[in-house]
């Protein structure tokens, strides 16, 4: 699963599921499995020693009704040696199946070419039934799994919805925008962007300023620059040039300089914890009456997909809720305010100076932006666990 750890406060799992109480109970208790499901689940589909399966045909009968496959071998992975095939035994294979034939008979076929070559057409419709068991075998043991820690899942979502930390990022993004204005609309423009602190500042433009006086005054320019005079001569001249450029009025150019990085600069964005969480814990609640009520044998191979489907939407919705809380604890690191404070003074487009006093930054009306909590990674274990039933194999 990589990381276990997210920035997610303390949850109470005890804490009552109210009215859906009934579903969590479910979820645990009802029976999963149909017969033909439990079945299936108990099946090998892969065999290390395909030549300890009895009553061996070494050559293929002629067949009315296709064959079935029960299992698949690898003998070069188990460490065994290539095995003859039934329906090519001149040949040695090291991949293949094992066979149930109509008449009882079991029998190791090469895959793919000597299936299609015995079989022809109906090979393709063998191969994919024995592929959709073990499809079916796999989807079966991620829904038991999902099936087992979704309540705490849904539990785990309910408290984090109304989490401290949560409510905290809410709370700072509005004073943001509403004690910190241009300070919000600029930070919506460039560090959103790539990340970075460049400070639109205004300066003089020297060069043009010189430029120009070498249009308007070139003997002037050409005396203040000509080196053969002695040096009292020369600062004279150049006094003189100073003079006339003061006296004109001044070029001034946009220039930016990079004052440093913003770091979590992902809570610029529109999207926010609450949203997300509250997007996932709806999908979660509408899914889990069907979780909770049907049985194995009502839900099919598309219906399975989907709903492993949506279980990953939601998974992404929580993951980039807590790393938008992770990147809310970055941005209020006292270096990256202090970052800001520079940047924002500077900037041509902020008014106003800033400064940082302990975790907060100040405007000159002494407006505070700070985090009143403190921010720090903690577990989500029904969470990671459901990461977990849905990666496993």
């Amino acid at each position: 699963m990589g990381r276990s750890r997210f920035w997610l406060p303390v949850l109470g799992l005890e804490a009552t599921f109210g009215g859906r109480r009934d579903i969590g109970s479910a979820l645990r208790e009802r029976e999963l499995l149909s017969r033909e499901d439990q079945e299936l689940l108990q099946r090998e589909f892969t065999i290390s020693d395909p030549e300890s399966v009895p009553n061996l045909a070494s050559r293929l009968p002629t067949l009315s009704d296709p064959p079935q496959i029960i299992a698949k071998y690898d003998t070069k992975k188990s460490g065994r040696p290539a095995l003859r095939c039934c329906h090519c035994s001149s040949r040695r294979h090291w991949k293949g199946y094992v066979l149930r034939l109509p008449n009882g008979q079991h029998a190791l076929l090469a895959e793919r070419h000597c299936g299609r070559e015995a079989f022809g057409l109906r090979w393709e419709q063998v191969e994919n039934a024995f592929k959709q068991q073990v499809s079916r075998q796999a989807d079966l043991m991620r829904l038991a799994r999902v099936r087992q820690v979704f309540p705490d899942f849904v539990l785990e979502l309910e408290c984090l919805r109304e989490n401290e930390q949560v409510l905290a990022y809410d709370k700072f993004r509005d004073d943001l925008r509403r004690k910190f204005g241009p300070l919000s609309r600029r930070l919506g423009a460039e560090p959103r962007r790539n990340g970075r602190f460049d400070a639109e500042i205004r300066v003089r433009n020297r060069e043009a300023e010189y430029t120009r006086a070498r249009r308007l005054e070139p003997a002037l320019v050409k005396a203040a620059e000509d080196v053969s005079v002695g040096p009292d001569e020369r600062a004279r001249n150049q006094r003189a040039l100073e003079k006339w450029l003061g006296a004109q009025s001044p070029i001034i150019s946009g220039e930016l300089r990079h004052v440093g990085v913003c770091s979590g600069y992902a809570i610029l964005d529109d999207e926010n914890p609450n949203r997300l969480l509250s997007r996932a814990y709806n999908e979660a609640m509408s899914m889990a009456p069907a979780i909770a009520a049907r049985t194995s044998d009502e839900w099919s191979g598309v219906s399975l997909a989907e709903v492993f489907r949506a279980m990953r939407e939601i998974i992404e919705c929580v993951r980039n809720a807590l790393v938008l809380l992770g990147e809310l604890a970055r941005f209020c690191e006292r270096k990256n305010f202090e970052t800001l404070a520079t940047w924002a003074t500077q900037d041509e487009n902020v008014p106003g100076k800033y400064r940082v006093d302990g975790g907060s930054l100040i405007d000159e009306q002494g407006n505070r932006l700070t985090v009143a909590i403190t921010l720090a990674p903690l577990e989500a274990p029904a969470f990671g666990s459901l990461i977990q039933a849905l990666q496993a194999s």
